[in-house]
């Protein structure tokens, strides 16, 4: 999808979903053209809730979103470009993620949650949660093993291997 392409789906699905109560909005605050205030810079996940109901005014155009929010009791008008939106939540718990708008540090993390995750399915709990297990170890313990044992044990449980001889 190009940008343009996934702009317009953005905004399309904003303004569907700013008819229901409210809308969460997941931004990077560090993307170029958001504007937060100063103790919101730098957070990949920062979540606002937005509402035509709300005091302060709220609009999208082709650039992204502007709104007066309040923070510690004060309005502040943030700006939040369309580039900078990664996710959305409906007033309804539905979700929307842009993966070509992931921060890279969310997708890391996400993908480390996952692996984890998939490692308890395919290794069984017990095995995963187990300190023996070589993926539940770190590389320091596993050195530390070769170091206590650098002789290699047989993967055959002791039977000798025979080299083939060639005719």
């Amino acid at each position: 999808m190009t940008s343009e392409t996934v702009h317009l789906a953005k905004r399309k699905l904003f303004d569907e979903w700013m008819e229901e109560d409210h809308l969460l909005v997941h931004v990077d605050t560090r993307h170029a053209g958001v504007i937060v205030p100063s103790d919101q810079k730098g957070n990949s996940a920062l979540t606002l809730k937005l509402s035509y109901r709300f005091q302060g005014t709220t609009s999208a155009d082709d650039q992204g979103i502007s709104s007066y929010l309040k923070f510690s009791g004060d309005y502040f008008e943030v700006a939040i470009p369309w580039d900078a939106l990664w996710g959305m939540t409906s007033a309804s718990g539905v979700q929307k993620v842009w993966p070509e708008s992931v921060p890279a540090d969310l997708m890391k993390q996400a993908a480390i949650e996952k692996l984890k995750e998939m490692s308890g399915k395919i290794f069984g709990r017990a095995k995963a949660a187990d300190p023996k297990t070589p993926l539940a170890r770190t590389n320091t313990e596993v050195e530390a093993d070769h170091d206590q044992d650098p002789k290699p044990k047989s993967p055959s449980g002791g039977a000798k291997i025979i080299p083939l001889r060639r005719k």
